[in-house]
């Protein structure tokens, strides 16, 4: 019973790495430590159709010590001594629950709302500042300003990142086509640490519903506007106003015209002087 009980058959994952093979042993040590979380590692062994939060494998958490060991698994202790390697602050914080950098609401207000109130506070505040500021000032001041909502949007989608347990060079991934699409989905709707747990709370449930409603709202419409530009220009009457109707056809005329113009045939540039 020893032999099978000191066994090195089970994987257990931690902040999304993985190791063993461990004993359970090494696990119940570590759940003494209070460094084995009950809901956030998972474990697994052969055998197992998937891996199961370290909570539910039956004999390692008692369980009228559950909410014991969840809260000294929330407190700071001292460097794993086990399987685990040394772990930095912010993987701890991690590993407790306490996610760093900007949740939902605050990536939503600060890329969202604060631009349009900044951009408002700008249109609103300039009018008071004629005659009190030179001229210049009042003709570069609205570019310099608008760079301040761009700034801190780009910090905190950084955060966003961070809070998410993803990299932040996946910044980068928000200009790249369809990429993009996928990348704000989760700024938009994942709760902190989505990277590493996969779970969504009702709120991003919520969220992810109504924002892929939306993206496919957006491309219906405009894979209807560019269907009915090229088979039937008479039906985007009923849907666009006749201003911008008139500018669209315009723009669609002036394409037409620059594809209908043959290439200018090649002229060869006269020799310069003293090259013959």
């Amino acid at each position: 019973m020893e032999e099978a009980h000191a066994a090195k058959e089970w994987f257990v994952t931690h902040e999304g790495k993985q190791f063993g093979p461990v004993s359970i042993d090494d696990l119940k040590f570590e759940v003494e430590r209070g460094e084995l979380n009950p809901r956030l590692d998972m474990v697994w062994k052969n055998g197992m159709e998937d891996w199961i939060p370290a909570g539910e494998l039956d004999g390692l958490f008692e369980k009228n010590d559950e909410a014991k060991a969840t809260e000294a698994a929330k407190e700071t202790s001292n460097n794993f001594t086990g399987y685990m390697p040394e772990v930095s602050e912010e993987e701890r914080e991690r590993i407790k629950g306490n996610w760093p950098g900007v949740g939902r609401g605050s990536f939503f207000f600060f890329c969202h709302i604060f631009p349009i109130l900044w951009g408002l506070g700008i249109g609103f505040g300039l009018p008071f500042l004629q005659g009190k500021v030179s001229q210049d000032i009042l003709t570069f001041a609205p570019f310099l300003l608008l760079f301040v909502p761009l700034i801190l949007a780009i910090a905190v989608t950084l955060k966003r990142f961070q809070n998410l347990g993803m990299t932040r060079w996946w910044f980068l991934g928000m200009f790249v086509p369809f990429l993009s699409i996928w990348v704000y989905y989760r700024t938009f709707a994942c709760p902190p640490g989505y990277a590493v747990n996969k779970k969504l709370d009702p709120l991003g449930w919520f969220l992810a519903i109504l924002y892929w409603l939306l993206t496919l709202a957006v491309t219906a419409a405009i894979a209807a506007m560019i269907y009915f530009s090229s088979s039937d220009p008479e039906k985007l009457k009923e849907w666009i106003p006749e201003k911008d109707l008139q500018k669209f056809n315009e723009l669609m005329e002036q394409v037409q015209k620059r594809q209908a113009q043959p290439d200018a045939p090649e002229v060869e540039s006269p020799p310069k002087p003293g090259s013959y």
